[in-house]
Parts: C-alpha cells; sequence; structure tokens
C-alpha cells in the first residue's frame, strides 16, 4: 500500500497534461530525483471542443516515500491527504 500513494499523485499530472517527448523525459527527471516540494496550482479542465468546463486552484506538498497533501481552496475546500500508508479525502462542505 506505501506505494499507491505517489503513483496516484503521477497519474494525475500525466491525465492532466498532453505531454510532448520533452515532457516526458521532464516528468521522468523529475519523478526520480525530486524527493519533495511544494508549490500552488491551478487547473483547466476543458471539453473535446476546447471550452472549459472547470476551474480549480490550490496548494500541494509532498515528500518521499509516498506522503503528500493536495489541498483546493477554488471552488471549494477539499483536501487529500496520504501518510504513505493510507490516503484521506477531506471536503469541508460535507464535513
Amino acid at each position: 500500500m506505501k506505494k499507491f500513494c505517489f503513483p496516484l499523485l503521477m497519474s494525475f499530472f500525466i491525465s492532466t497534461y498532453a505531454l510532448g517527448a520533452e515532457g516526458i523525459e521532464l516528468l521522468e527527471n523529475f519523478s526520480k530525483n525530486v524527493k519533495n516540494a511544494q508549490g500552488e496550482f491551478d487547473q483547466t479542465v476543458v471539453d473535446k471542443g476546447g471550452k472549459q468546463i472547470d476551474q480549480s486552484s490550490g496548494k500541494f506538498v509532498f515528500s518521499r516515500p509516498g506522503k503528500f497533501l493536495w489541498q483546493y481552496t477554488v471552488p471549494f475546500p477539499q483536501e487529500m491527504i496520504c501518510n504513505g500508508k493510507t490516503i484521506w479525502v477531506w471536503d469541508k462542505d460535507l464535513n
């Protein structure tokens, strides 16, 4: 179960962006060499015609192996937290 959390995060990155060969190489290098990071993100979802259908933003922090916090602030507060063994999803509106 320890290996579950980080691949979940990486699959999100891969499925969110259409990567060319250079992008894939950069992602592979990142996944091999970066041990921890934090930052902010903006995520836009578009339909097949390129029309924006969803927008969200927030913060993330991760530390290897397998620990992360993915925190949405817009459009509503929600957190995904992994301690390396278990993943929790918390939605403020649902408490």
